[in-house]
């Protein structure tokens, strides 16, 4: 009797320390980003000889924003720059780390080659028409023993081009 008593005993106390002991789930949230500036900086004029040989540079800065209780190494981020829409071409930034609730300013370049569609945009940039950014990105990050998390399709940054 003593052993039919002590079973139903101890696996209430098991039950019991297991739901206790219930595991904490912390979620991993991606980093905020507010844009500083966003400009074109640089332009190279193709010549006739060689009409894609020009480039042009925008600047962007960013504030990013850790918004979790704890650190995150953001192993890249990689942006992809749209001028009304547009796709014209991407950036990177690699190994930025963050301490809990900490923001940075980062600088990125995006240098692209001149195409047709380009040219018309800077154009429109240079005659002081509205060209609308959009810098949408994937981003990894690294949460110590939380684990790894990959955020697609987050938008970065909007705006307007200014000159």
């Amino acid at each position: 009797m003593n052993r039919t008593l002590r079973t139903p005993i101890l696996l209430g106390i098991f039950a019991a320390l297991a739901s206790g002991c219930a595991v904490v789930r912390t979620t991993v949230q991606p980093p905020e980003f507010q844009v500083q500036q966003f400009q074109l900086v640089r332009y190279t004029i193709p010549n006739i000889l060689n009409p894609f040989n020009g480039e042009a540079t925008f600047l962007m800065d960013v504030r990013v924003t850790n918004p979790n209780a704890f650190g995150l190494q953001v192993r890249r981020i990689d942006g992809e720059l749209l001028l009304d829409g547009q796709n014209f071409g991407k950036a990177t930034i690699p190994n930025l780390r963050l301490e809990p609730n900490q923001s940075t300013t980062v600088t990125t370049e995006f240098t692209l080659p001149v195409n047709l569609n380009l040219a018309s945009k800077i154009a429109d940039i240079a005659s002081g028409k509205r060209v609308d950014y959009l810098v949408k990105s994937t981003i990894q990050v690294d949460a110590g023993l939380i684990g790894t998390a990959t955020f697609s399709n987050i938008v970065v940054a909007q705006g307007n081009v200014n000159r």
